[in-house]
Formats: C-alpha cells, sequence, structure tokens
C-alpha cells in the first residue's frame, strides 16, 4: 500500500467515526427529548394509559436485563463492532438482532402512552430514525466482520420476534458463537 492509499484509509476512516458518533449524538438527543418534560401539555391523561405505559417501560427493562446477560461482552454503544468481538447468537439474540434498540423504542414508546406531548412524538420518530440507520450501518460492519452473520441475518429480524419459527444457533468461521441461554 502507497502512502496515497494509506492516506485514503486514514480519511475513510475518520470519516466512518464522525459518522457512528454523530448517530450515538442524535440516538442520545432524541431520548433527551423522549425524557424531558418540555411541556406540561400532555395530550391525554388517563390513569390506564399511564399504567400501560409503565408496563411497556417495565418490559424494556426486563429485555435490557436479559441483553446484557447475555451479551457478556463489553458494551458499545458506536455501530462498529469492537476487534476481539464475537458474535452473541444466544439470549435474545436467537429471537432479533438488536435487543437494545428494541429496549429504547419499547421504553420511549411506553413514556409516551403515559406521559404523551406532541414533542415525546417528534422525539420517538426521530429516535426511530436514527436507529433505522444506526443498524443499517451496524449490520453492514457485522456482515464483514462474521462470515455467519448474512445466515443469521435472514433467519431473525431486526426487532420484533417472529412467532411462527423455532429459533437456531449459528456458527461463525471468524469467530467463536456464543451459544447456550
Amino acid at each position: 500500500m502507497n502512502q496515497l492509499d494509506t492516506e485514503r484509509s486514514r480519511q475513510h476512516d475518520s470519516r466512518k467515526t464522525v459518522y457512528e458518533f454523530l448517530l450515538v449524538i442524535g440516538q442520545f438527543t432524541s431520548l433527551f427529548i423522549i425524557v424531558y418534560p418540555f411541556s406540561s401539555i400532555v395530550l391525554w391523561q388517563a390513569t390506564i394509559f399511564q399504567l400501560v405505559g409503565v408496563m411497556f417501560v417495565v418490559m424494556a427493562i426486563m429485555l435490557a436485563l436479559w441483553t446484557l446477560r447475555s451479551f457478556k461482552q463489553k458494551v458499545n454503544i458506536l455501530p462498529s463492532p469492537r476487534k476481539h468481538s464475537y458474535l452473541v447468537t444466544s439470549g435474545p439474540y436467537k429471537y432479533i438482532r438488536h435487543p437494545m434498540y428494541a429496549v429504547l423504542i419499547l421504553g420511549s414508546f411506553g413514556i409516551i402512552i403515559a406521559y404523551p406531548t406532541l414533542v415525546r412524538l417528534i422525539g420517538l420518530c426521530l429516535l426511530v430514525s436514527i436507529l433505522h440507520l444506526k443498524m443499517k450501518y451496524e449490520e453492514t460492519m457485522l456482515s464483514k466482520k462474521f462470515t455467519g452473520y448474512d445466515t443469521y441475518q435472514h433467519a431473525t429480524n431486526k426487532l420484533i420476534p417472529r412467532a411462527w419459527h423455532k429459533p437456531k444457533t449459528y456458527k461463525s468461521s471468524k469467530k467463536i458463537v456464543k451459544k447456550g441461554t
């Protein structure tokens, strides 16, 4: 590789890193918009909606704990996989490819059901859009790193589990795949 190729590669890596940080900043900004009470004007105020919203938040917390227990690696908020990471296909990853993003959407949806404001609804739309871009980018990186990822990708949904088939355990030839749970 000559010096010009090295410089181009460095510029590409730099742009990639900036894009990743922008995705993460957008994600946290959206979550802030959803959680922070900018307006006291609530679209509806009913105890039943608050109870349903709290149930969604509790489900999100339970899914988050299950996901963290199954992941067993250092968590990375950037969409690129770490150098020594391995593909996890157990726990909630057996059913969906992005359970932590599902947690963010589920919990945010619960907050909006319990305490609905127009600002929070806009924040949720922004969050879903940013997470869509982040998942698309992340899956490109995972496909490059793990040869078995394409098979795993075709057998599972991104965020909502498939109810009509039994989940499988997958192997990757590049890294060891965690089995179990």
